[in-house]
């Protein structure tokens, strides 16, 4: 095994996230290793229906990979909604590591529900700085409005059903190597 080189991360630094492909490539790999789980539970498996229904989920998890996986591969790159992205500092990434975490321990329900929004908001208002190709279902293009730099409350709610997607990735690609940034 290499050893693993680490990269430092600048504070001046922005890069473009390709959403629908980063998106597509973070469901593969959820796919894969929800399907490679539950084949390593089914080996040990004793009670033989037990194990075929993990099999047969693992199957179905491997299927879901193979068609992400096909569907990233006939995606036209940039096609889908494009965010400029900039370094969080550390110690607010971390604070929002540790809201995550706590988050995670949460009873399912409105308030989880409620914190997991405004999470997904500061993490997307820390990191992204623009975006392009984001359109409104007429086709229309949605503008990126600003406020100090950072996205404004309509930007946020523009963001509406991929914010939480956009936190996990966006937060996800800050300890990534500019190799590890949109593929």
């Amino acid at each position: 095994m290499a050893i693993r080189i680490p990269y430092g991360i600048d504070p001046d630094e922005t890069w473009e996230l390709d959403f629908c492909a980063e998106h597509a490539r973070a469901l593969a790999a959820i796919q894969r290793a929800a399907a490679t789980s539950l084949r390593r539970d089914a080996a040990t498996e004793r009670d033989p229906a037990r194990k075929e229904a993990m099999e047969g989920a693992a199957a179905t998890s491997e299927a879901q990979a193979l068609a992400t996986e096909a569907d990233l591969a006939a995606y036209q790159p940039e096609s889908g909604p494009v965010f400029k992205v900039t370094a969080i500092q550390g110690r607010k990434r971390a604070a929002l590591a540790g809201r995550r975490a706590e988050l995670e321990g949460m009873e399912h329900g409105e308030k989880r529900a409620v914190a997991l929004l405004e999470w997904s908001r500061d993490v997307v208002a820390q990191a992204v700085r623009g975006h392009r190709n984001l359109r409104r279902p007429s086709g229309a293009e949605v503008a990126y409005d600003s406020t100090d730099g950072k996205p404004s409350e309509r930007t946020l709610e523009s963001y509406g059903q991929i914010i939480v997607d956009l936190a996990w990735t966006v937060l996800g690609q800050q300890r990534l190597g500019p190799d590890g940034k949109n593929g």
